[in-house]
């Protein structure tokens, strides 16, 4: 974190209140200390007059500061579960696990024409871990696809032609890195993708579904989806608290993951004001609360709602 984190109004607010109840607390035991340490030392504590005050100020205002220091992730485990969920400020690639990706329902993948961005949770994937081998991630995404039969075709668009369900997803395996791609967005004849909020609710569904009947349980590393170049109007905050929402529900039947990692980018994070805290609050009421029925035909684990 840096220095701006430190200055939120909030944060010296409660910089300066701890600040004081540990200097009053100090000089309190202090106090109390002289009635009984030898005397001699007592009157070394006063001659040093101004400079032992500056320590005890030091030290009040260190601890008062490393406290309240700006945190950048949180974790929380599920009721009754062996799961972890996690809400991460920083790089979505430096996080370890399995990604989830964001595409459109045409699984284009083509970045010198402008239809994936490459500033894309997408866009990023490929330039890290298929550049200049744009034909083997086709062929990776055409093997997943070949046995599906639930498309149409439009010939009209730019770029591929086969468009799949909303939510369809499928799992992209090249040497040590594994992605789920998640198609969550529509991309109309001019290459421009969008989706909704409806859609994004729809793709958790399917995407938890898909993972736990193809997927590992390794951990997984998700983005707060459609917020980006699908262009959803919807409060960043939200978009969170469905993906915990609609993750704890699908826990209801099985496990497929120990943990599950939601990634926030730095920028993103500033840009829409969020706060770590507050989510944190969200995320325990909803794995302390959670509730699984046994009967596991019976979806009904469910995060609760706020």
């Amino acid at each position: 974190m840096v220095l701006k984190d430190y200055l939120q109004k909030k944060r010296i607010i409660n910089i300066f209140s701890l600040f004081l109840a540990i200097l009053g607390a100090l000089w309190l035991i202090l106090e109390i200390s002289s009635y009984f340490i030898p005397k001699i030392c007592s009157q070394y504590i006063v001659s040093l007059g101004v400079w032992f005050l500056a320590i005890l100020i030091l030290v009040a205002l260190v601890i008062s500061v490393f406290i309240n220091r700006p945190i950048n992730s949180i974790n929380e485990k599920l009721n009754n579960r062996d799961i972890t969920i996690s809400i991460v400020i920083g790089d979505f690639f430096e996080q370890k696990g399995d990604y989830i990706v964001g595409t459109n329902t045409t699984f284009d993948t083509n970045l010198t024409e402008g239809i994936i961005f490459k500033k894309s949770i997408q866009g990023q994937f490929t330039t890290k871990y298929f550049e200049g081998k744009i034909e083997l991630l086709d062929e990776l995404i055409e093997k997943q696809l070949e046995l599906e039969n639930d498309f149409t075709i439009d010939s009209i668009k730019t770029g591929k032609c086969n468009r799949y369900p909303i939510g369809k997803t499928i799992q992209i395996k090249n040497n040590d890195v594994t992605a789920y791609f998640l198609a969550l967005a529509e991309m109309n004849r001019y290459g421009v993708a969008s989706s909704s909020y409806e859609n994004i609710l729809l793709s958790l569904s399917n995407l938890w579904d898909y993972i736990s009947s193809h997927g590992s349980t390794d951990p997984l590393v998700i983005p707060i989806l459609g917020t980006g170049f699908s262009r959803i109007e919807i409060e960043k905050e939200i978009i969170i608290q469905e993906i915990i929402k609609s993750f704890i529900a699908a826990c209801s039947e099985k496990r497929f993951t120990n943990n599950l990692i939601i990634v926030i980018y730095p920028k993103d994070y500033e840009d829409a004001e969020l706060d770590l805290n507050k989510l944190h609050e969200f995320l325990k009421c909803q794995c302390k609360y959670a509730e699984f029925k046994r009967n596991l035909n019976d979806r009904s684990g469910t995060g609760i709602e706020k």
